[in-house]
């Protein structure tokens, strides 16, 4: 007997013919079990939200929305607002106050500001998954611009580099 929450076997079957080709069976193998995961959480979420859309109908949505949020999909480095502040303060700091009062709000006001982006959480990397589909997906659209050659290391590196930065 399976588990009622187990793929079908055409699903499975899908993903190993769109998993990563190449790049080792261990990467390969973890892209098929992520989706196997994915598929299964967002079987039991989808069996959850019907469920409290029964009791209550304005819960399901909000549970799905809280429980399978909109990714951003392209991260923001704070290099250049971090590279900013800092020599905002730098500034500050080597000045000669003629005016003590608006030189104290200015350091003040950058103050908070730094203050405000410490308490922010540091920027995550990118998880091995996102890495992998970046060049699934890249390699597809190369291969199909490019009477399908492999994708040069050199700007799949440069893609990488443009959406995460060097977190």
């Amino acid at each position: 007997m399976t588990h009622p929450i187990t793929p079908p076997p055409e699903l499975v079957q899908q993903w190993r013919n769109q998993a990563p080709e190449g790049r080792g069976s261990q990467i390969r193998e973890m892209w098929i079990a992520t989706k196997a995961a994915q598929w299964g959480a967002d079987q039991e979420l989808e069996a959850c939200c019907e469920w409290v859309s029964a009791v209550d109908g304005k819960y399901g949505p909000r549970l799905r929305l809280a429980r399978r949020p909109k990714p951003p999909s392209w991260r923001t480095p704070m290099t250049d607002t971090f590279r900013a502040l800092c020599a905002e303060l730098v500034e500050l700091d080597q000045a000669e106050p003629g005016d003590y009062a608006n030189w104290r709000q200015s350091w003040n006001a950058a103050i908070a500001r730094a203050r405000a982006a410490l308490a922010q959480p540091q920027p995550q990397g990118p998880t091995v998954m996102e890495i992998i589909e970046l060049h699934t997906w890249m390699e597809d659209e190369w291969r199909t611009n490019n009477d399908g050659e492999d994708l040069p290391m050199v700007d799949f590196a440069r893609a990488v580099l443009a959406r995460w930065g060097n977190q």
